[in-house]
C-alpha cells in the first residue's frame, strides 16, 4: 500500500508537469502500467490473504470444540 502511495506522490506532480509544459506523457502512461498495476495486485494479494486469515481465526474461534476444556 505504501509503494503505491509513494507512486502516486511522484507521477501526480509529473503529471501535472507534463500537462503544463507540453511534455510527453508517454512515459508516465508506461510507468503506470509496468509499475502501478502490479503494486496493485500485490496489494489486492494482500487484502484477500488478510481476509482469509480474519474468516480462518473466526472459524476458529466460534467454530471449534472446546468440550475438552471441561474434563475435570
Amino acid at each position: 500500500m505504501l509503494g503505491g502511495v509513494g507512486l502516486v506522490f511522484v507521477c501526480v506532480p509529473w503529471l501535472w508537469c507534463a500537462e503544463r509544459l507540453g511534455w510527453s506523457q508517454r512515459p508516465i502512461h508506461l510507468m503506470q502500467t509496468f509499475l502501478a498495476v502490479p503494486v496493485a495486485f500485490i496489494a489486492w494479494v494482500v487484502v484477500v490473504a488478510s481476509g482469509l486469515w480474519l474468516a480462518f481465526l473466526a472459524y476458529v474461534l466460534f467454530g471449534a470444540d472446546y468440550s475438552w476444556m471441561n474434563q475435570k
